[in-house]
């Protein structure tokens, strides 16, 4: 699961807060996602979670997080729900993959269940809720799941067209394939 990476890394992440991204998200936008995170997490140093607004497929596909905007873009977690569906939480902000976390998610970590023979850190992210604050932060950028394969052409079709070295080829190449 992807829990173990994190609790492998302890030793060099030492005492300090770090981030945590998975590489099959791409968000696209003005300001990257980390530093929205990292500025986020200066505010209010507590861990930070980033969100991003989806419908109702996407409550079956990602965690999703009930919170209350405490400032804009700016939630306190309430709950984290894994892929509840949409008759499971009116919420639509989806946690896609990024985090900035302080060193004692490490303990919780610890002693999380494995489920599934997984270590899952939302498993942990959720039980360290329960110590103290977490905070959403709906990020500013467009999310493309690279993960699927569906996204990984959107991501790849969409970036294209906004690059002036490829995007008249690609448009080209698009009406070829019709």
């Amino acid at each position: 699961g992807n829990g173990t990476p994190v609790l492998n890394a302890r030793h060099i992440i030492d005492n300090e807060p770090f981030v945590v991204v998975w590489g099959d998200d791409i968000l696209y936008g003005d300001k990257p996602r980390t530093k929205e995170m990292l500025e986020t997490f200066e505010k209010y140093q507590d861990p930070v979670l980033a969100v991003v607004e989806t419908d109702d497929e996407g409550t079956k596909k990602y965690g999703m997080v009930e919170g209350t905007e405490i400032a804009e873009n700016v939630y306190e977690v309430k709950r984290i729900i894994e892929k509840p569906g949409p008759q499971g939480t009116k919420s639509r902000l989806a946690i896609p993959g990024g985090y900035v976390l302080t060193p004692d998610i490490f303990p919780i970590l610890e002693k999380t269940d494995v489920r599934k023979g997984e270590l899952w850190l939302a498993d942990a992210i959720a039980a360290l809720g329960k110590k103290r604050r977490i905070i959403a932060r709906k990020i500013q950028s467009r999310y493309f799941d690279a993960g699927s394969k569906i996204g990984w052409y959107e991501a790849n079709l969409t970036l294209g067209l906004q690059n002036p070295e490829i995007a008249e080829e690609l448009r080209k190449l698009l009406e070829k394939v019709k």
